[in-house]
């Protein structure tokens, strides 16, 4: 008979426990389940899937299959990207509930959300918002300069005018359309073949596959690394933007950093066109460059204070 999964909370569940599992904030189940807990270091992830669902939402979403230390169990662990409170209740896994506590701010304002006494990492957007480029836009609109003040303005120079100010017009009606408030960039974890990995196997199983990286053995990222790079990610762009901040953008950013932070994957891929909205294709380039940076400082900085700690508690003999 094989041994039961490990109690490892934030990755393996109770084996026969039947209860719905929240979808839980990513920061919030780094902070509380990962983060400075060392078994999750021996917890590797052996292949990670990109799924596209079926509904008329098209939610994307990954999916990581993360071995026990003993590599005789596996955890799933899906990633993903909703649009704030206008997706509340809305695509979420058959039978689970709302965290009771997703709102719940950093203990310490000049806390990281990577955790407590980490330095924040430096935020670069991948791109303009459609609000920059709306501000942008209407600074061009305000002319000031001397011909104008003294009403000698010329036809090309009212023309523009006029372009710029219907362009501002448009620029902020499609904004206030397309930005949806913070995104809700969550997970949900279980054992798998377990009762409560039931209706995460079921979800995956009613989406598109689009690719897939496989690990070679025992050269997979942790838990842990997993967990760093899930976190800076959802902090480059906290706002949810319909047409490039959405879950589209949020798998196709945290997919490509993976291979680049931890190469040596082999790569499965159909030709389903994800990573698109209608058909084009949401750039993600910069996105992933700022991502790789912001991991690289985020998870210098963890193992250095987890290293600290280590000293200190042997010094103490506690």
């Amino acid at each position: 008979m094989a041994p039961r999964p490990p109690e490892i909370p934030g990755l393996f569940t109770d084996y026969e426990n039947g209860r719905p599992i929240a979808m839980t904030p990513i920061e919030m189940w780094n902070e509380t389940f990962i983060r400075k807990n060392l078994i999750t270091r021996e917890c590797l992830v052996t292949k990670v899937h990109w799924y596209k669902g079926r509904k008329s939402t098209q939610r994307e979403f990954l999916r990581f299959d993360i071995s026990s230390p003993d590599k005789v169990h596996t955890a799933i662990l899906i990633a993903e990207r909703g649009a704030g409170d206008s997706s509340k209740g809305k695509d979420r896994l058959p039978g689970t509930t709302e965290p009771t506590d997703a709102t719940t701010p950093p203990a310490n304002p000049t806390d990281s959300m990577i955790g407590p006494g980490i330095p924040s990492v430096t935020i670069t957007p991948p791109f303009a918002s459609p609000d920059v480029a709306s501000d942008s836009t209407a600074s061009s609109a305000d002319e000031t300069s001397p011909n104008i003040a003294r009403g000698k303005s010329t036809a090309t120079d009212r023309k523009k005018k006029l372009k710029a100010e219907g362009s501002s017009e448009n620029a902020s009606s499609s904004s206030s359309f397309i930005s949806r408030g913070l995104a809700n960039d969550e997970i949900v974890h279980a054992t798998l073949d377990s009762i409560a990995g039931v209706p995460m196997e079921r979800k995956c199983k009613d989406s598109d596959f689009i690719s897939a990286l496989t690990f070679p053995e025992d050269a997979g990222p942790s838990a842990n690394k997993i967990a760093t790079l899930l976190v800076v990610t959802s902090a480059l762009e906290p706002m949810y933007r319909l047409m490039n901040m959405q879950c589209y953008w949020f798998v196709a950013t945290v997919f490509e950093a993976l291979k680049c932070l931890f190469p040596g994957a082999k790569q499965d891929i159909t030709g389903h066109n994800g990573g698109t909205w209608y058909q084009v294709r949401i750039p993600k380039k910069a996105s992933v460059d700022a991502a790789c940076r912001d991991y690289d400082k985020a998870q210098t900085a963890l193992d250095a204070e987890i290293e600290e700690e280590s000293r200190r508690s042997e010094a103490t003999g506690n």
